[in-house]
């Protein structure tokens, strides 16, 4: 078991794989514990910096926008929003599982969270070549059951 505790609203665990991702499948479940914050969000990402891209989890209940999405920056400032699935309830306590799937140009994202789609997908946004794989949770404490990975060549 790993925690990946609330500390300033940020705690981030990165890289966990220092790795290019190619076809590579990460699953991540465990079980979240909200905090106090109104900005939640687990994601799972593929970074060489400034750039990045990810599959999130995000409940901003400021908004009450709850997405399960695709994103990318090539910079860290500007973020391009992709593929985007309504989570049906706020971000909270309970289990849950996050998967990051790169097969080729295409990513998939998918969770057990109630969401009005389980699944989206999105192609990778050209220029950005990442080298380390990683996940960040925000607002929310989480406990880390089991990482999974599996890479085919």
């Amino acid at each position: 078991m790993l925690d990946a505790p609330r500390r300033d609203g940020r705690q981030a665990v990165k890289p966990f794989l220092q790795v290019v991702p190619a076809n590579d499948v990460v699953v991540i479940g465990g079980h979240l514990s909200a905090g106090g914050d109104v900005q939640r969000e687990f994601t799972i990402f593929a970074y060489q910096s400034p750039g990045l891209y990810f599959c999130d989890l995000n409940d901003d209940e400021t908004t009450t926008a709850r997405t399960l999405d695709f994103a990318s920056t090539s910079n860290g400032m500007n973020y391009n929003y992709g593929t985007t699935a309504n989570l049906t309830a706020p971000l909270g306590n309970g289990d849950v599982t996050l998967t990051f799937a790169k097969a080729g140009g295409a990513i998939t994202c998918t969770t057990t969270i109630p969401a009005s789609a389980q699944c989206v997908n999105d192609l990778v946004p050209g220029g950005l070549a990442p080298t380390e794989l990683g996940f960040a949770v925000f607002g929310l404490a989480l406990q880390v059951d089991y990482v999974v990975r599996i890479r085919t060549n």
